[in-house]
């Protein structure tokens, strides 16, 4: 009696083990949660036909992820224009509030769009309104406390597509 009840045991702990394990390597939408912070670096060319110029694009970002597949929070933009010779280099700094939506895959793998409206009162570099940022996501490190990021593509407030891509890190 006493063995069958040690091979019983043995046989719920390797059960329970194992169901554990496989049900942390898995992903779902609302296994994304929470406030994530961190930095995305992005560049854009423009050209005129005659000349090409670089946009640096620095990104610092605040958002929340609901498990429900809305995300919300702000972003502080920094676009560095490049110097004709003879003139200084020009940055401007915007804020924007930020919405949008995610999914995430069962890979950890996963997608967003989200939407950054410059915030009221604020007038930035051309005088848009805004951008919509595709992003691939991708949930990683100790505890899933990281969040990878890459800029896929980007529209502006007028339907317009922008040259932008770049990629960046938030954490938990």
């Amino acid at each position: 009696m006493k063995k069958l009840s040690v091979v019983v045991l043995l046989v719920a702990v390797l059960l329970f083990g194992t169901d554990r394990a496989t049900a942390r390597d898995r992903f779902d939408t609302p296994s994304l949660r929470g406030r994530y912070t961190g930095h995305l670096a992005a560049g854009a060319n423009f050209s005129d036909g005659t000349m090409t110029q670089r946009l640096d694009i620095q990104l610092l970002s605040a958002l929340t992820f609901d498990g429900k597949a809305s995300v919300t929070g702000g972003s502080i933009i920094t676009v560095t224009v490049p110097a004709f010779p003879g003139q200084t280099q020009t940055p401007f700094t915007c804020p924007f509030d930020v919405t949008g939506t995610y999914q995430l895959g069962d890979d950890g793998l996963g997608s967003a769009t989200l939407v950054l409206a410059v915030r009221p009162g604020q007038v930035c570099g051309d005088g848009g309104s805004g951008v919509t940022l595709q992003l691939s996501l991708v949930v990683g490190g100790h505890n899933r406390k990281r969040l990878d990021v890459t800029i896929n593509s980007a529209i502006d407030s007028e339907s317009q597509a922008l040259p932008i891509v770049g990629a960046g890190m938030l954490e938990k």
